[in-house]
């Protein structure tokens, strides 16, 4: 009854044999496993069978651990994010910002036509970038006025401590490095590695983009919002200093697109 060999079907198929087994597992079908064409050029057997059955029930297996696997990969990703967004319920100016910037980020990656995997790696740094200030107490973190010499060190932690509580997760080992280094400086002045250029991790250098354009163009304590004409100067100012002049460049270019 299968398509496949009805004469209604366009495409041919040419097979001296076929043998099929369902991947089931827990009376699941997960799917199915078909070979054709015995190298004898017979007909297969019920020992052939039996052998496909056997690889059919080990499949399943692998398969149904694979999908366990992703699943707890994503229930603690789940848990993490839940961690910031309490982290930024803390704070009202901040909250929306991990999503914002995952965002900002997402569109950067798009633009410049990196692969899916890269993209995932960026979208994971964007939602988790801000984990380590979970460990900041809320008198620095919350603080209106200026802050301290002593109270900017603390501050300047948080990647490092992002990447400590990231860095048991062997999943995101890709995550991790953008996580520590999304506040250094394309001329070497940032931290927390003093990295300069190229060295910085290339979704790294995004990050910082879309954490800045995020950052001027939201309220703070300190001071208002500003205009996106004044985002897009100040992110001008800052290519080749503080940013990445190419990842500039390509987030303008998202910015124009957005608007046209």
């Amino acid at each position: 009854e299968a398509p496949l060999f009805s004469k209604e079907n366009q495409e041919r198929y040419y097979t001296h044999s076929l043998i099929s087994s369902p991947l089931t597992l827990e009376d699941k079908v997960l799917g199915v496993i078909n070979v054709n064409n015995k190298k004898s050029r017979e007909g297969y057997t019920k020992d052939d069978l039996s052998f496909l059955e056997g690889i059919a029930s080990q499949a399943a297996i692998a398969i149904r651990n694979a999908q366990l696997h992703t699943d707890l990969q994503a229930s603690y990703i789940d848990s993490i994010r839940a961690i910031t967004k309490a982290l930024e319920a803390r704070d009202p100016y901040s909250y929306g910002h991990s999503n914002n910037v995952t965002d900002l980020a997402r569109s950067i990656a798009e633009e410049l036509g990196l692969s899916s995997g890269e993209k995932e790696n960026i979208i994971n740094a964007g939602l988790l970038h801000d984990v380590g200030k979970i460990a900041i107490s809320d008198a620095i973190l919350l603080k209106p006025d200026r802050l301290t010499q002593t109270e900017w060190e603390i501050i300047r932690e948080h990647p490092r401590r992002g990447k400590d509580i990231l860095e048991p997760l062997g999943f995101l080992k890709e995550t991790v490095p953008i996580v520590c280094h999304h506040h250094e400086r394309y001329d070497g002045q940032g931290y927390p590695g003093r990295l300069k250029g190229e060295e910085i991790p290339l979704g790294a250098r995004i990050l910082a983009v879309a954490d800045s354009y995020d950052a001027m163009s939201s309220n703070r304590p300190y001071r208002n919002r500003l205009s996106e004409e004044e985002c897009i100067r100040e992110l001008k100012k800052s290519a080749g200093k503080q940013l990445d002049p190419r990842i500039v460049e390509a987030f303008l270019r998202v910015l124009e697109k957005k608007t046209s």
